[in-house]
């Protein structure tokens, strides 16, 4: 018989390690996360994070999936609002937007070069389900608006390399005018993207 108690000391440790982790990369970065300094963060020795996760690698992958998840149920709610397709979908972009800078050490990791190891169909799978939302949404828009995509998928990659790009940009400090000025951009070349795909 379990032992409810025990159960929750559990889960409060497992997600204490994972929170260290998270602290210990925004800080420091990524490179700075090792089992040895997670463990000391949490206040156990590193073979008590070994019972929970097999090494640094099974740590990532737990928050990267974290990640796509929590990213997901914001950018569906985002989507689900009662106003029209177009200000939904707009909504949904600065539902991405807000995620990659309130969460950016989990941005990064979601979206390559922390991690090898972490299995491709795994982060694709993550990644899938939010541009479902996209694709989804993208169709609502096309229905409303009487228009036809030629190429669903190409428009869904579209939106997002276009966020993404805007958004790597801007948490690298790198976009003139700052993150406000990034963010409008960003609305802007959306709703240019819509008029560009009505046009008949």
């Amino acid at each position: 018989m379990s032992n409810p108690r025990r159960e929750r000391q559990k889960l409060e440790t497992r997600n204490g390690i994972l929170q260290a982790a998270r602290r210990l990369a925004r800080e420091e970065g990524w490179g700075a996360v090792t089992i040895r300094r997670v463990a000391a963060l949490v206040e156990y020795s590193p073979p008590i994070v070994y019972e929970y996760f097999a090494n640094k690698d099974a740590v990532l992958e737990e928050l990267q999936r974290q990640g796509f998840e929590l990213l997901t149920e914001e950018m569906r709610k985002a989507a689900a609002g009662d106003e029209d397709t177009e200000t939904c979908l707009l909504n949904m972009a600065d539902a991405y937007w807000a995620f990659a800078h309130i969460h950016p050490e989990l941005y990064q990791l979601m979206h390559g070069g922390v991690s090898e190891q972490i299995p491709l169909e795994k982060t694709l799978a993550g990644a899938t389900e939010a541009a479902n939302i996209v694709e989804a949404t993208l169709e609502a828009w096309a229905s409303a608006k009487g228009v036809v995509l030629m190429d669903t998928e190409g428009a869904v990659d579209t939106t997002w390399g276009l966020l993404h790009g805007l958004i790597s940009v801007s948490l690298l400090g790198r976009l003139r005018g700052g993150e406000d000025r990034a963010r409008d951009l960003a609305r802007k070349a959306i709703k240019d993207l819509l008029s560009a795909w009505s046009f008949k």
